[in-house]
């Protein structure tokens, strides 16, 4: 009986020393890697709001990256400039990927001169998503966190509550 309540309290302690080192509040790591202050979505969002009253493609695309401040609203305010200044679409932004949903938003619309806040909106949409899922799957990772300790509590409990006088009873 002794060795059981030995092997209750070694798993006990190994959860506790397991859950020692974890914390179940992080900040999420930016998947994207850009140096952008502002999300994303936020930025789509005011591109949109430009375009929607009338701002042409180039000067929204300074504006919000005279918001955003940083390199990434460099970036845009580089294209924004070129765009200007009378660059071809593809050559007018800098390099990097971390432009490229805008660019890929705003591509056919420079190209045929349709309104870009239909494929604006998808792109928000489709950010909305990839974090609404990426959130998802980070509570499914917490719940089968928080689910082993509890079970390592609970079931030498039930052991010692439950089974063994059972076991105790049955044997007298």
């Amino acid at each position: 009986m002794g060795g059981i309540w030995a092997i209750a309290a070694a798993v006990c302690a190994a959860g506790a020393v397991w859950l020692h080192g974890w914390s179940p509040v992080r900040s999420p790591p930016d998947s994207s890697g850009r140096p952008c202050a502002m999300p994303l979505p936020l930025v789509l969002e005011m591109l949109g709001v430009a375009i929607r009253h009338g701002t042409s493609i180039p000067t929204a695309l300074i504006t919000v990256g005279d918001i955003a401040s940083d390199e990434f609203g460099a970036g845009l305010r580089l294209a924004g400039e070129r765009l200007q200044d009378g660059v071809a679409w593809d050559e007018a932004w800098p390099d990097g990927s971390e432009l490229a949903v805008i660019r890929d938003a705003f591509a056919s619309s420079w190209s045929s001169g349709s309104s870009p806040v239909n494929r604006l909106e998808t792109a928000i949409e489709q950010l909305e998503w990839n974090e609404r899922s990426r959130i998802e799957r980070s509570a499914a990772k917490l719940s089968i966190r928080l689910l082993l300790p509890t079970g390592l509590c609970m079931l030498p409990a039930f052991v010692a509550i439950g089974v063994i006088p059972a076991v105790m009873s049955f044997l007298h």
